[in-house]
């Protein structure tokens, strides 16, 4: 094998195996947030465990420029794993439609 069939693997072959990576272990991560959602939190809180700010630089800007509050009333599907139900600004339901 010479070195550009090797660098080709390595610019191909390493994204692709961390997305693999990232598809199998995906659910779990998952399954540990839907776990921490309790019935009658905030959307809020919901959204802060869903997609939890990291303190970045890139986290600030992206929250900053896009201010969505959070849903008063909404069904939300995560991943086609979870599905929330928001009413009134509170979690009234919560399904894990996921492989377990």
């Amino acid at each position: 094998m010479d070195m550009s069939t090797k660098s080709v693997w390595v610019i191909l072959g390493v994204p692709l195996a961390a997305l693999a990576l990232l598809f199998f272990l995906g659910s779990d991560f998952d399954r540990a947030k839907y776990d921490r959602l309790e019935i009658g939190m905030s959307s809020k809180e919901v959204q802060d465990i869903i997609d939890p700010p990291n303190g970045s630089k890139y986290d600030r800007i992206r929250r900053a420029h896009f201010k969505t509050p959070p849903p008063v009333d909404a069904v939300l599907t995560f991943n086609d794993r979870m599905v929330l139900i928001i009413r009134d600004g509170r979690l009234v339901e919560k399904r894990w439609i996921g492989k377990d």
